[in-house]
């Protein structure tokens, strides 16, 4: 009964899990089909992300931020760049709960099954040999 009912907690977790996965890989292809090919130059890319050119430059410097060399022409790729943005995304404590939640979730399903499989606790296995 009490592995049922984490198994049900589990799945729950996990599908929610792979609801917010495919939100995210098709956003990323709406963001490709749109954006794959536009490049932009350093004035448009410090306008498209408000920032400094002296801040991207010091950044390309860096290489904390992806570009593309074409003689002293430097280009950003618009897509690269919302990835780019959205890889420093700070998480929610909302966010941060549910994925300290799913670890333990996890974490204790794994030790069911390995009680289920073994039949015993890793201490009483070794008292035993």
């Amino acid at each position: 009964m009490f592995a049922n009912k984490i198994t049900i907690k589990l799945e729950i977790t996990l599908i929610k899990e792979l609801y917010n996965r495919l939100d995210r890989i098709e956003k990323i292809l709406e963001d490709n089909h749109y954006n794959e090919a536009v490049f932009l130059n350093i004035d448009e890319t410090s306008d498209f992300i408000k920032m400094k050119k002296s801040s991207i430059y010091q950044l390309v410097f860096q290489r904390k931020i992806p570009f593309y060399k074409r003689g002293k022409l430097l280009l950003f790729k618009k897509a690269e760049i919302v990835r780019w943005i959205e890889e420093k995304k700070m998480d929610t404590l909302e966010n941060l709960a549910e994925r300290v939640s799913f670890t333990k979730i996890i974490d204790k399903y794994k030790n069911e099954e390995n009680k289920l499989i073994y039949g015993k606790t890793k201490t009483n296995y070794r008292k035993d040999s």
